[in-house]
């Protein structure tokens, strides 16, 4: 229920959402650790650093990372949630997780229609 309020709100509060799509996580509340950043990795490429984005109707923080730019097929992201580097530590992150998604071709083609015939009607 929770993820669908936040889908609904991310859809009618923020313009560019729709635009592309995107990969987007639970949101941080406290008292959990508010992520400076996420570590984002998509297929193969070299990491980036995705900020914290802020919820404008809750306050609440979350992934928000545009996968609108893919290639049609089976792709891969890989995120951490990280803490960035401070004069009192290092920069702490959380262990990966991997998310396969599938972007589908532009245009779904229905089957063939079948058992044509006249009819009356």
């Amino acid at each position: 229920m929770r993820i669908l309020i936040l889908l609904i709100s991310l859809l009618l509060f923020t313009v560019p959402a729709w635009a592309s799509p995107f990969v987007v996580s639970d949101p941080y509340t406290a008292p959990a650790v508010i992520p400076d950043y996420f570590k984002v990795v998509l297929d193969t490429a070299a990491s980036v650093n995705s900020p914290a984005y802020q919820v404008p109707t809750t306050s609440n923080y979350i992934l928000h990372f545009d996968v609108g730019g893919v290639t049609i097929g089976s792709h891969s992201v890989k995120v951490q949630a990280c803490k960035a580097a401070t004069v009192w530590g290092q920069e702490a992150c959380s262990a990966q997780v991997n998310f396969p998604f599938t972007r589908p071709s532009a245009t779904i083609v229905p089957g063939d229609p079948t058992n044509l015939m006249l009819s009356p009607q």
